[in-house]
């Protein structure tokens, strides 16, 4: 698989416990397959073909490139804008997403769900058209109820789980304070950092989203105050101390297993 083939974000569900909270990361692949084809593709790679459950979702899924479809097709026009999520007819002519039934099923003649990120709606179309598709991996957003130092929050959560979070939307704030709220701080660590005259979140997410308790991001904190943490009562960002020890969100591998066949 080429890297030029794939583009992935992160994306919240809303599936949370009272310490943990479900998170999506789309992949983009152009490759042209069939529904089939794809499942079984994103079976074998990630988790499963996409599920996307509303606009705000469409909208946040990769930026995608045409591929380059073939002419004088049936699904030439999907082909150039549309991509396959995980949404399927099953046998008994029930909408399902990809995963939710275990038993397998012979698509040739049955409906499979299309994504229009242009129009920011979802389609069935007949299975057997080739076109690219978005790939899931699950992932948990957990809290963290140690009090530790920003530097040390990262380290726990590289070298226990997989980051510390960063909170790229309204929608993962707003799961980020659920999540915190049995938290022992006010405050609970994420991955925003200022390094090199700039703030990024440690898993390289782009800062487009911002919650600044200010109207826009300090360009250029003191010193001891370069570390981002959530403050839970607000639910904006502050620059802290980032000795400061504080409780603190991490990414985790979801531990509800991808499909087997």
């Amino acid at each position: 698989m080429k890297l030029k083939d794939t583009v992935a974000v992160l994306l919240l569900m809303g599936l949370c416990g009272m310490s943990y909270c479900v998170v999506r990361q789309h992949v983009y692949v152009s490759q042209l397959l069939t529904w089939p084809e794809a499942q079984q593709y994103c079976r074998q790679r990630y988790d499963d073909l996409s599920t996307v459950t509303s606009s705000e979702e469409i909208i946040s899924l990769p930026a995608t490139v045409p591929p380059s479809c073939p002419n004088n097709t049936d699904d030439y026009k999907a082909c150039q804008s549309g991509k396959w999520i995980g949404l399927y007819i099953d046998s008994s002519h029930l909408t399902r997403w990809s995963g939710e039934d275990m038993n397998i099923t012979k698509y040739a003649t049955l409906k499979c769900g299309v994504v229009w990120n242009a129009l920011q709606v979802c389609s069935l179309v007949p299975c057997t058209w080739t076109l690219s598709f978005y790939c899931m991996t699950k992932f948990e957003v957990m809290l963290v109820e140690q009090k530790m130092a920003w530097e040390e929050a990262l380290v726990y959560c590289r070298s226990k789980y997989i980051d510390l979070v960063s909170l790229t939307s309204e929608i993962w704030m707003k799961e980020a304070v659920n999540v915190g709220g049995s938290a022992q701080t006010a405050y609970v660590w994420t991955g925003l950092r200022f390094l090199d005259g700039g703030w990024f979140w440690t898993t390289h997410n782009a800062l487009k989203y911002q919650a600044w308790s200010s109207e826009s991001k300090p360009h250029c904190p003191a010193r001891n105050l370069r570390c981002g943490a959530l403050a839970q009562n607000e639910g904006i960002w502050e620059m802290r101390d980032c000795e400061e020890k504080l409780n603190f969100l991490c990414f985790r591998k979801s531990k509800c297993l991808p499909y087997q066949p």
